[in-house]
């Protein structure tokens, strides 16, 4: 069986749950509230963070962001505010 490989079951990249930022976490960018909805592991390499804004009129902005991209917004003066978890 030449050219043949098998993947081995519950195979996970290196970093995969190594994730910075977790889903539902708020982060204020130009004095709006952005919610983190999703994050994928693109290309086997990158977490790309998908921020979701919602607006007045009840449709949703979305903004996509890898990793590093996204630190260095924090970093800059930008607010990250916890989501309050209830015991």
């Amino acid at each position: 069986m030449r050219g043949y490989f098998k993947k081995p079951k519950n195979f996970k990249p290196t970093k995969y749950d190594d994730q910075k930022y977790k889903l539902d976490e708020q982060i204020t960018i130009n004095n709006l509230q952005w919610r983190i909805a999703e994050y994928k592991f693109r290309f086997g390499r990158e977490w790309i963070y998908v921020l979701q804004h919602e607006t007045v009129d009840g449709t949703y902005k979305t903004l996509e962001f890898n990793e590093q991209t996204l630190t260095a917004i924090i970093e800059s003066g930008s607010e990250v505010v916890l989501k309050d978890e209830k015991v």
